[in-house]
C-alpha cells in the first residue's frame, strides 16, 4: 500500500503540526492537571488537543472535501461515510475506530498512545494493525509519546519489525520525545 502523494504531505504537514506545537506536551499537561476529572485518562484531553490541529491540516491539504464527512475524531459522533466501512464487527467488538481518521482521499487511521515501556509501544503498534487487518482501512500511523526518552526503534531488530508492520499491515510508528 502506498500513499498517494497529497496524503503523504498531509501526513508531513499534520506530524509537523504535532511536533511544532508540543501537543504531546500539552495533552500530558492537561492530562496531569485533571488527573481527577480524567480519572487517570490521558487520551481524552489528547484528542481534545490534536483534534483542531487535524482539522485544521487536513482542510488546508484538501480544500475541496467536506470535513464533516472526511474526518472523524473518537468521542465526537461517528460520519455516516465511516459508519459504513467500519461496521464490521472484529472480535467481538463493534468495528476498529481509531483516536482521529480520514476517509478521503485514503482511508487513514491515526492512533494517538504514550509509554515509557518498550510493552507500551508493542502494544500500541500491534493494536494499531488492526485498523489496517480489520479492512476499513488502508493505512494506520501511531504517534507515540515517548515520555521519558528511552525507547527506539533504531536497532536493527526493530527497524526488521518496524519494515514488516510497515510493508505488511501498512502500520507506522512515530516516536516523539
Amino acid at each position: 500500500m502506498v500513499l498517494d502523494s497529497e496524503t503523504s504531505q498531509f501526513i508531513e504537514r499534520f506530524l509537523s503540526r504535532v511536533e511544532s506545537e508540543h501537543l504531546f506536551e500539552q495533552a500530558t499537561k492537561e492530562a496531569e492537571q485533571n488527573e481527577k476529572k480524567w480519572k487517570g485518562r490521558w487520551d481524552t484531553p489528547a484528542r481534545r488537543i490534536f483534534a483542531p490541529v487535524f482539522r485544521k491540516v487536513f482542510r488546508e491539504s484538501f480544500p475541496n472535501e467536506n470535513n464533516k464527512a472526511c474526518v472523524y475524531v473518537e468521542g465526537e459522533g461517528v460520519p455516516e461515510s465511516l459508519a459504513r466501512i467500519c461496521s464490521r464487527k472484529l472480535f467481538g467488538s463493534a468495528g476498529t475506530y481509531p483516536d482521529m481518521a480520514i476517509v478521503k482521499p485514503q482511508k487513514i487511521a491515526i492512533e494517538l498512545d504514550r509509554s515509557e515501556k518498550g510493552s507500551g509501544l508493542k502494544m500500541a503498534l500491534a493494536k494499531a494493525s488492526f485498523n489496517v487487518l480489520s479492512g476499513c482501512w488502508e493505512y494506520c500511523f501511531v504517534l507515540l509519546y515517548n515520555k521519558n526518552g528511552k525507547l527506539s526503534v533504531d536497532g536493527k531488530k526493530e527497524a526488521e519489525i518496524c519494515k514488516i508492520y510497515e510493508e505488511q499491515f501498512h502500520t507506522r510508528i512515530i516516536l516523539f520525545s
